[in-house]
């Protein structure tokens, strides 16, 4: 399978939900030698995850306009382009509806 994560949490300051993200990509990783894994945010960073993943990098806004737009039509592109089965967005800043057939946790 190939699994979207939205990740932006982890580019913010080190607090709860951001610790949360890191750790559940993390042994996801390590327990999951199957699937592969695509990392998306929008801050360029080096992870010293282990595992079968990628980095997708793209912009995320603050207002509101600009989150629909984003979650509109850059995770659909995503989703098409890198062909993922399932998105699970830990952020909640994806479209709640999209045309994708992608499964959105």
């Amino acid at each position: 399978m190939r699994i979207g994560l939205v990740t932006n949490m982890m580019d913010g300051q080190n607090a709860g939900i951001r610790r949360y993200t890191e750790n559940l990509v993390k042994n996801l990783l390590l327990i999951d030698k199957k699937n592969k894994y695509y990392l998306i945010h929008s801050k360029k960073k080096s992870y010293n995850f282990k595992g079968n993943y990628q980095e997708i990098r793209l912009p995320f806004f603050n207002s509101i306009p600009k989150k629909l737009i984003t979650g509109t039509f850059l995770f659909e592109k995503i989703c098409r382009d890198y062909k993922l089965d399932i998105l699970h967005d830990l952020g909640q800043i994806s479209p709640f509806f999209f045309k994708s057939p992608t499964k959105k946790i």
